[in-house]
């Protein structure tokens, strides 16, 4: 039938073990129970991808994964979020992040205290609340921790619509408001959901999916984000995050060797693909710029 759908089923075996090498717990999974997840099709036609362990979540006694399901031989897919709790059971399984054509730079992951997990499409919130990071007419562009208390994110404001080809049948036709273009897309957030900053970022890249260009240098405790689309580098310090900066490239020391004692390089690659060496002081914050020809 033309809308059977064929491939394999698989199982994924979680076992945990104590110190002494006693098992505490083994469960099994098999492909139908991601299907609400991940989509019922798109995980039969899947390849068999091991599941990646993300971490122990202290707070809530529970071990987080993700799970990928590709079908063979494409770019598409899903990335799933799986919670276990120390007894075997599956506390939560639900979409994380989507791949093949505007994926979210974004990844499971959890703040260092475990307080907050981002599932890439939502925050899971230290009171237990889920907070929705997807936004009406926008596309998730990234979304990571700054700290324990503050989340960067992103957005790509545009929408899409079937339009007629010439050649027949339809196509997706992608379709921006010039007005919101010129807004704020880029927000600093603390884990209520609070903006603590907004600004303008149009440093991404997206081909197969989104990609912020960006660096943290811990001597300075700074974030330091890339933005070739409007000559810029822009500046999150992990301390201040409510004061974003943006510095323009061309306002910046032009780098001459010999490189300084205090210098950090860093390598950041731009839309274009071009390669941009930022050299840091440590001590000062000062920044030299050179273009990696």
């Amino acid at each position: 039938m033309i809308d059977t759908i064929r491939g394999v089923d698989a199982s994924f075996t979680y076992e945990l073990y104590d110190g002494q090498g006693k098992r505490l717990f083994q469960r099994v999974l098999r492909k139908p129970e991601f299907y609400k997840a991940a989509g019922h099709d798109l995980t039969i036609n899947s390849v068999l991808i091991g599941p990646d362990f993300v971490g122990y979540n202290a707070p809530r006694k529970a071990l987080l994964f993700s799970q990928s399901f590709v079908p063979d031989g494409t770019d598409v897919g899903t990335q799933c979020f799986l919670m276990l709790g120390l007894d075997g059971r599956v506390r939560m399984l639900i979409e994380g992040n989507w791949a093949g054509g505007n994926e979210a730079d974004c990844g499971v992951a959890q703040a260092i205290n475990g307080a907050t997990i981002l599932t890439c499409q939502e925050l899971i919130l230290p009171n237990g609340r889920r907070m929705n990071l997807q936004k009406k007419n926008a596309e998730l562009v990234a979304a990571f921790f700054l700290s324990d208390s503050t989340l960067f994110v992103a957005y790509d404001y545009v929408t899409h619509q079937l339009v007629k080809l010439e050649e027949g049948g339809q196509g997706i036709e992608e379709v921006r408001d010039p007005r919101l273009q010129r807004t704020a897309n880029a927000q600093i957030l603390d884990l209520t959901g609070k903006p603590l900053a907004a600004f303008r970022y149009d440093g991404f890249s997206n081909e197969l999916g989104y990609l912020v260009p960006r660096r943290y240098v811990w001597q300075t405790s700074t974030y330091y984000l890339l933005d070739e689309a409007r000559n810029s580098v822009h500046l999150i310090s992990q301390q201040h995050p409510e004061n974003p900066q943006e510095l323009k490239l061309s306002q910046l020391e032009k780098f001459q060797a010999p490189r300084r004692p205090l210098e950090r390089a860093i390598k950041l690659y731009g839309s274009s693909g071009q390669a941009h060496l930022l050299y840091v002081d440590t001590r000062t914050g000062r920044i030299r710029h050179q273009i990696n020809i």
